[in-house]
């Protein structure tokens, strides 16, 4: 089984305009992707070997494990991010994250974003090249290609796609 390693998101086409695939899998092939916890830097993008425009892919997520080797963060005030304070060292242990002094919030894994990364135009070269809106409008974009694969609520993520619209509107 082909493992894609979390220290990819730290090396693989960082800042690049568009990426290359880090690697292939073909329809149905079992994969494992790790993740930076906290971070928010998506990890690929991988090639489906015979997907092309316009199919539809479903993706199924067989387990979700928390790697209980690793610190892990949280803000000073509770578990949200904005306005809590730096964010301090927690345990995680027998599927809890405990925060000193305060309190303890059973683990809850989720998947944070699967995107499908969109057609090669100018139109998202555009996007990830410069900063578009903002104080920073016109700068070189530092993220590059993950700008367009970690917006979900952008019009190029995987949230505009029809298919998907018919899929949660008849289910």
């Amino acid at each position: 089984m082909q493992i894609f390693e979390r220290n990819l998101t730290k090396t693989h086409d960082i800042g690049e305009e568009w990426p290359s695939f880090l690697g292939h899998i073909e329809l149905g092939e079992a994969f494992i992707i790790e993740t930076m916890n906290q971070e928010c830097v998506p990890n690929g993008p991988i090639e489906i070997v015979g997907v092309k425009k316009d199919d539809c892919v479903a993706i199924h997520i067989e387990n979700i494990e928390i790697d209980s080797n690793k610190t892990y963060y949280a803000p000073n005030g509770g578990p949200f991010f904005e306005g809590m304070g730096d964010p301090i060292p927690i345990e995680y242990r027998e599927g809890y994250f405990y925060w000193p002094k305060h309190f303890k919030l059973k683990a809850s894994p989720s998947v944070g974003n699967i995107a499908i990364l969109p057609e090669y135009n100018e139109e998202n070269l555009q996007v990830s090249r410069e900063i578009l809106y903002g104080p920073y409008k016109g700068k070189r974009n530092p993220k590059g290609w993950r700008t367009i694969v970690r917006a979900p609520r952008d019009k190029h993520s995987h949230q505009d796609c029809w298919a998907l619209k018919l899929v949660v509107l008849y289910t």
